[in-house]
């Protein structure tokens, strides 16, 4: 185990090898963690809007939308990002909705100040030509994160309610391995599709790319069905891939604890398009916004939460029975997200 959380390392340390700042910061937060028991940030979720250009069976974006509230501005996100530096935080990962869909995207890359940040992106792809993908580079984005459920057209394609998108996907591998951007793929885990993320695993690594798969959860399109859960046989054959597959990394397997670890509350946060500040993009909790109070107060009733406060192994939106009963089935029964924590 440790063997392979090393190689882990290895690999997902390269992102940063053209920000040695951000290394050294690892470094001393680890220290932090390990040695004098603090809780600094690591990563930050930004979803810089609710919309999308994609059907996908599972979609949650809809929920977050809101017509009465402004999404944040650059200059909002730009902000917060500051303080979250100053907290800690290393990542921010910008997603949606689609990311794409905003017209001022290159200027949110440019405040959340790439010399000192490793940044990825998470898109559908539909909307990406090569250029982007330069450009990308360019910014300071250190890696793309393409969302791919199936490896042939017609499973893929269905899934994510698009024809074509299948075919876009390889077109943006492509353009980026040509660019030197390095490229993970982002698969939804299900009990019914868990057989087949081992292809996945196989077609990343002849292809030399990374693996960021997430479980599925039940919110959104999927919040009354429970068959897509992971059962216990299943948790454990995605442990055995971890290890098995040192490209694949998912939010929990990776941390400042050096252990399989929900980093809900502990190390990460979820930004909202309207300042809200949640445990994940699928962890529909609010602790506040940042439009209304400070983000360390924010982050500090965050790490106060119960269940932030206990450790869980897994993704806990996506495993725990006692959260989904007592928190996302809560939330689901209200017409919108997040819901505020005293509102539970």
């Amino acid at each position: 185990m440790f063997i392979a959380y090393f190689k882990k390392i290895i690999i997902y340390g390269k992102l940063a090898q053209r920000k040695p700042r951000v290394l050294w910061r690892v470094v001393i937060s680890t220290l932090k963690r390990r040695v004098f028991g603090q809780k600094p940030l690591r990563n930050v979720e930004i979803q810089v809007t609710p919309l999308c250009n994609s059907q996908c069976t599972m979609c949650f974006a809809s929920r977050l939308t809101c017509i009465e509230r402004d999404i944040l501005s650059s200059a909002e996100i730009g902000s917060c990002w500051r303080t979250a530096l100053k907290m800690g935080a290393v990542c921010a990962v910008i997603t949606g909705g689609e990311p794409f869909l905003r017209s001022d995207l290159f200027e949110i890359i440019a405040a959340l100040q790439p010399v000192r940040t490793i940044i990825g992106l998470l898109t559908n792809c539909l909307l990406v030509k090569e250029d982007d993908v330069r450009k990308l580079k360019i910014a300071g984005v250190d890696y793309l994160q393409v969302s791919l459920d199936g490896l042939s057209a017609a499973e893929n394609d269905r899934i994510r309610g698009v024809a074509g998108h299948f075919e876009q996907v390889m077109r943006v591998i492509a353009w980026a391995k040509n660019y030197q951007l390095p490229t993970s793929i982002s698969y939804t885990i299900t009990h019914k599709n868990i057989a087949r993320l081992t292809d996945i695993c196989r077609f990343a690594e002849e292809n030399d790319l990374l693996i960021n798969p997430a479980p599925a959860v039940p919110v959104g399109n999927w919040q009354d069905n429970s068959e897509i859960l992971l059962n216990d046989a299943d948790w454990q054959t995605l442990s055995a891939l971890i290890v098995q597959y040192p490209s694949m990394r998912l939010c929990f397997s990776l941390n400042y604890e050096g252990r399989s670890q929900c980093p809900a509350g502990r190390e990460k946060f979820c930004l909202s398009p309207y300042g809200d500040v949640m445990g994940c993009s699928l962890n529909h909790i609010s602790f506040g916004n940042i439009r209304d109070n400070p983000l360390p107060a924010i982050w500090r009733t965050m790490n106060a939460f119960p269940y932030f406060l206990s450790k869980y192994e897994y993704c806990r939106p996506a495993g725990e029975k006692s959260y989904i009963e007592n928190v996302t089935k809560k939330i689901n029964s209200r017409s919108q997200s997040p819901v505020l924590y005293m509102d539970l």
